[in-house]
């Protein structure tokens, strides 16, 4: 399975489509929250993100880094919303990574009776000297686990994009006209309300002089 990394604070579709939900239809909006790095799937012109990762210089202050922690858990909790209503199963889970220059965690976000829910799984760092090496397998343990559920998720997604285009593709002939408009599209998608913070202004300086 192809995966795909796009980096360079991307706008997250799936945080659109939350909004969108708990949105009134004329308050619909194209913005989306930026990540730095998505990482994606994609078949049959769908591309589905799998998990957002956060990066931020190992300098950033502790209001920063905590703000960065809740972001990547909102947006993931976004992705995973649209996963389960894609699949129609709430028991998937999504495994994502924030970091703090060269050290960071995983976290393992899950779904519980509508409620979005996120664990620490391990610690990462990443040696720069090599008496740090004894660290090193650990490190490369938890990424070779993260890429490998990573696979395994976008193969239920790309086998759903397959399912739902051979279910949805044709019109089948039907003695109940009330059943056919039900057959020429998905039923609606229900996502989970995920609230996001206001956009922060940022203001030039020279404007308050």
């Amino acid at each position: 399975t192809d995966l795909i990394l796009s980096d360079g604070e991307n706008v997250c579709v799936s945080t659109q489509d939350s909004l969108r939900s708990i949105m009134e239809e004329d308050e619909l909006t194209e913005f989306g929250r930026r990540i730095d790095l998505l990482i994606n799937c994609s078949r049959l012109g769908v591309t589905v993100e799998l998990c957002s990762i956060e990066f931020k210089k190992q300098d950033a202050c502790k209001s920063v880094v905590t703000h960065q922690q809740s972001k990547n858990a909102r947006i993931n909790s976004c992705i995973l919303s649209s996963i389960n209503s894609l699949i129609r199963n709430s028991s998937n889970q999504i495994l994502s990574f924030d970091f703090v220059g060269i050290t960071g965690y995983m976290t393992q976000m899950c779904c519980y009776e509508d409620v979005m829910f996120s664990q620490r799984v391990t610690d990462l760092h990443i040696p720069t000297d090599i008496f740090e090496l004894d660290i090193l397998r650990s490190t490369l343990k938890h990424l070779y686990m993260w890429k490998s559920h990573i696979i395994r998720l976008s193969v239920e997604v790309i086998k759903s994009l397959y399912s739902n285009k051979r279910k949805y593709s044709l019109v089948e002939t039907c003695d109940d006209d009330s059943n056919k408009s039900s057959r020429l599209s998905p039923p609606p998608i229900h996502l989970n309300s995920v609230f996001m913070t206001p956009h922060r202004k940022r203001t030039n300086p020279r404007h308050q002089q």
